[in-house]
């Protein structure tokens, strides 16, 4: 919900806490002020507030809410049964567009991609969102946590905490979805990615949704407010973590068994305070073999670009529309429009004569792409032909590159350059 603070007696959060408010001392059922959508409180300050349903959960620790309009003690209808899910993004996105409510989700893991769809849909809610999450330095340097979706969140009017040990993903959408399993917000997670985790999830019925809220309830109760402030210290705790020696090796062919260990030192190598996390963009496909044992970008012909040996750079195929590869820079860039020319043409030497060379650290040898969107990354802010990226985000990214190996090439096969 985008704007206006959350009704509440005493602080902003999830529960309005309070008494009810009858209308005579033994009057047998609430003073309800509106049709089915508002009631009135007394707050532990002994003032009377009016609170809008959809934020009144219970009135004491294990008290569910008796008799309110719209609220169902035991489902109408036919008898409902678990459903298993296999797919848990299109079913969670389904309950969004179909039944508008209150939205609480609780996930260690977030990817920007996931973020930012959420983001969008908390913006243009008429209900509250609220995101159960974990803030776990090294799971923000993997690429598990992305800080900047966190960010889009937050900008979107999602109020977010920190619960600590959370490793429940569980969603609910209003009064009648509630879903569990194990499934992060991320795009493996949720079933969008190619390939995908192993995801299994299960669908309770409208008996069991309000239990699933309480217990969200209360480790709502039980965790910290995360702001702007907490984003910040995270990033932090992520730039001073250990970094482990920097990756020397000849580059080669390398297989799937080879990925995790390529992986992590290029995510060690990142986390290095002295490398710069780049994003550079080329206007054709690169042929991943030309990069055997090293190769060459140029940069536009404005000011000298900044990129500095030891550099990391995820290389941008502006006609696939995403990163294909992970570069390491090698030297200082080099005025030489006379080699560019040579290479690809005189004009492209005039526009283009910043040379840098640099060595593959993680290129896929079939035609894997990770979007743009799923980056992170709007069209606009590569018009320079170049840009830094977070941490986060360039580990989400590295990450995404390693399963389309896996994908395009299964087993133990050679995949990719490193």
């Amino acid at each position: 919900m985008g704007g206006g603070a959350h009704p509440a007696l005493l602080t902003a959060g999830r529960l309005v806490m309070g008494r009810l408010l009858f209308p005579g001392k033994d009057a047998p059922t609430p003073a309800w002020d509106g049709p089915a959508s508002v009631c009135d409180l007394i707050g532990d300050d002994g003032r009377i507030y009016t609170a809008e349903l959809e934020s009144v959960r219970a009135l004491n620790p294990g008290m569910d809410f008796p008799g309110a309009p719209g609220w169902e003690d035991t489902p109408t209808g036919p008898e409902e049964t678990a459903v298993i899910v296999d797919e848990m993004g299109s079913e969670l996105y389904e309950a969004l567009d179909a039944d508008p409510g209150q939205v609480t989700l609780a996930s260690p893991f977030l990817s920007y991609a996931v973020a930012k769809e959420l983001a969008t849909r908390a913006a243009d809610s008429e209900y509250y969102w609220y995101l159960l999450t974990r803030l776990d330095a090294h799971a923000a340097a993997g690429g598990y946590l992305s800080i900047a979706g966190l960010g889009l969140l937050l900008d979107a009017g999602v109020e977010i905490r920190n619960c600590t040990g959370l490793h429940a993903k569980a969603f609910v959408v209003g009064r009648r979805f509630a879903m569990v399993g194990s499934g992060n917000l991320t795009n493996a997670g949720l079933g969008f990615a190619q390939p995908s985790n192993r995801e299994l999830a299960v669908r309770l019925p409208r008996s069991e949704v309000r239990r699933v809220q309480r217990i969200l309830d209360e480790w709502w109760d039980e965790g910290s407010d995360v702001g702007a402030d907490k984003l910040t210290a995270l990033q932090k705790q992520v730039d001073s973590l250990p970094r482990p020696p920097r990756g020397s090796h000849t580059p080669g062919e390398l297989s799937n068994q080879d990925l995790a260990a390529v992986v992590e030192q290029i995510l060690g190598d990142a986390r290095d305070t002295d490398a710069g996390l780049w994003i550079k963009a080329v206007d054709g496909t690169p042929e991943p073999r030309d990069w055997d044992p090293d190769g060459w970008f140029s940069s536009h012909s404005g000011n000298r670009p900044g990129f500095a040996p030891g550099d990391l750079v995820l290389l941008y195929s502006k006609e696939q529309g995403g990163c294909v590869g992970v570069l390491e820079v090698l030297d200082e860039p080099a005025h030489d429009p006379e080699f560019v020319s040579e290479q690809i043409g005189v004009e492209s030497g005039q526009r283009w004569p910043w040379v840098n060379t640099a060595r593959p650290r993680l290129m896929p040898l079939a035609d894997v792409v990770v979007s743009g969107d799923e980056m992170g990354v709007k069209r606009h802010g590569l018009q320079g032909g170049r840009m830094h990226i977070g941490l986060t985000e360039f580990a989400g990214v590295v990450r995404a590159l390693a399963a389309g190996c896996e994908a395009a090439s299964p087993g133990d096969r050679v995949s990719f350059l490193g």
